[in-house]
């Protein structure tokens, strides 16, 4: 299916060498930096790096790299060497970490072991795919590539399979008592996929995004895997010649099954809300009134960037930090060298999230979605609604309207849209919900 990627050189070169690890690695079981090293003879490289690695776990809050060079000290040549396999694996994929990164990891991982010719020759031009923040999931996706590694090696089953039947925590679970979080969604799980087979997967590493090809194409994908879905509407709608996710992102403010769903009266002086209307919500919606409100979005890129201004130097570093990293499974160091950046994440990590910055109150963070207007109306997306539901006591809404910030207390409406909303299934097929706001000057 994304062949497309493979019509150009530098492309088909880049997955040249996921191929040449793969005869070397998965194949013929040999370490990609040293031929002569066999890895799988014996279980070894599987015992001693779950004995380092999950029983032993380090719930410290170093990073990970920091961890992983302290648990391999005093391992063998043949553990080592396993170990920067699987970091050459994990990072390969990655478009936005460094070449210069990826061989300094390797070198240390492999420490007395290092050959630099060997290293040099193994890394790729660039990577394939984009992580965003799940590139902060580096433990859980190692270890999602071990327990793969471990199924393949010892059955030879259909990769796609094992992919599938992981399940990460309880497979963890067996190995130590430590309270390890649920988590499930690690890129590998679809990346893995893309690569042993290019012609039906996607290079996309999570979910969210798939289903927004899904959702654009308006497509029934109830009782089917989200893979096969996308793969059909390949094969019956969009053609195999070009990405089908950079379409969506290039198009999905022209689709026409947006939907104006809500209008409400709100009046800033008395932070109350009154005469919630609910309109008769159907695919084919007023596109003129979303036309309209897309207009007037467009001066959103200012407006967070006016509130950013206005809330960066306020907000508590240590207790982002903390609450960064646990919320999102994140590297300390990586949080802590992005930190003006992730304040603004909807504008450095992912453009499509459900609030627009990350502050603090207290010893909490706090989420801000930013609105702009020209009159008096601001749009919520079903999405934002859904995050601000869950998340109302730490979610602000600023407004943004002649370059000056309002602060706007809706979590009453809030509560009643979704609630609303929630109890009429039919409403969640509307995309925009349109709330009318009234300046009090």
């Amino acid at each position: 299916m994304s062949r497309y990627m493979l019509i150009n050189g530098e492309n088909q070169r880049i997955y040249n060498k996921f191929l040449e690890f793969k005869e070397s690695f998965f194949d013929r079981g040999l370490s990609f930096f040293d031929k002569n090293i066999q890895l799988f003879d014996n279980d070894e490289v599987f015992d001693e790096f779950e004995q380092r690695c999950i029983t032993n776990y380090d719930s410290s809050a170093k990073n990970h790299e920091e961890k992983f060079f302290k648990q391999l000290q005093g391992s063998s040549a043949k553990v080592r060497h396993y170990f920067a396999n699987l970091s050459w694996l994990h990072d390969y994929p990655i478009y936005d970490k460094k070449i210069a990164t990826k061989h300094n990891e390797l070198k240390q991982f492999l420490d007395t072991y290092y050959i630099e010719e060997n290293v040099e020759k193994s890394l790729a031009e660039a990577g394939i795919a984009s992580y965003g923040n799940l590139r902060f999931r580096i433990y859980e996706d190692i270890v999602f590539l071990h327990f793969f590694i471990k199924e393949y090696r010892k059955t030879n089953s259909n990769p796609h399979d094992i992919i599938k039947d992981i399940n990460l925590t309880k497979l963890r679970n067996e190995l130590s008592d430590e309270k390890f979080n649920n988590v499930q969604a690690v890129p590998s799980r679809h990346m893995l996929n893309y690569l042993f087979n290019p012609d039906y997967y996607e290079p996309i590493v999570d979910s969210a995004s798939k289903r927004k090809i899904v959702e654009f194409f308006n497509y029934d994908c109830f009782k089917q895997d989200i893979d096969d879905c996308i793969y059909q509407i390949r094969e019956t709608q969009f053609g195999f010649e070009d990405s089908i996710y950079e379409y969506v992102l290039n198009n999905e403010d022209n689709s026409t099954r947006k939907s104006i769903a809500t209008i409400i009266k709100y009046d800033k002086e008395d932070n109350k809300s009154d005469d919630l209307i609910i309109l008769n919500c159907t695919a084919d919606s007023n596109e003129d009134l979303f036309e309209n409100a897309k207009r007037k979005l467009e001066n959103g890129i200012s407006a967070e960037e006016l509130v950013y201004q206005s809330i960066k130097k306020n907000v508590d570093k240590k207790v982002f930090v903390n609450h960064f990293v646990k919320y999102y499974h994140a590297e300390i160091g990586i949080v802590v060298e992005n930190f003006d950046k992730l304040i603004h994440y909807s504008k450095h990590y992912n453009r499509y999230a459900p609030f627009d910055l990350i502050s603090t109150r207290g010893q909490e963070l706090i989420f801000i979605e930013v609105k702009s207007t020209l009159g008096n109306e601001i749009y919520f997306s079903r999405s934002e609604i859904k995050f601000a539901y869950k998340h109302l006591d730490n979610y602000q809404v600023k407004v943004v309207k002649d370059k000056i910030i309002y602060d706007i207390d809706i979590k009453d409406t809030i509560k009643e849209v979704f609630e609303t909303l929630y109890d009429n299934q039919q409403s969640w097929q509307c995309e925009t919900i349109q709330f009318k706001v009234h300046f009090n000057n």
